[in-house]
């Protein structure tokens, strides 16, 4: 599956993200991979888990930590994306996504 994102601001600056989900055909996991408009360059594939019907992933780098979580409400998809950077002990939320089909 392929995923686009793309948040502009009120001033026209944004921010823009890809992705592919793939399966591991040697282990059945979904592999993550990632790439945004930050201008890092993209790291390996995070290996994603299911933990009740909710599909979550950890991407980590030596800037920190980016948890995410994708899960279906009403046919409505909800990604979440929470940061832990630096030292810090504690993820806090960066932002959350309502993708509807078009």
């Amino acid at each position: 599956m392929v995923q686009s994102y793309r948040h502009t601001e009120s001033n026209g600056s944004h921010f823009e993200g890809h992705g592919v989900f793939t399966v591991d055909p040697d282990h059945s996991d979904i592999l993550w991979y990632y790439v945004d408009s930050m201008g890092h360059p993209p790291g390996a594939p995070a290996r994603c888990t299911w933990v009740d019907g909710v599909l979550r992933v950890e991407r980590h780098s030596d800037r920190g930590t980016a948890r995410h979580t994708f899960r279906v409400d009403n046919d409505v998809l909800i990604h979440t994306a929470e940061l832990r950077l630096g030292d810090g002990q504690e993820f806090v939320p960066f932002m959350t996504s309502e993708c509807r089909r078009a």
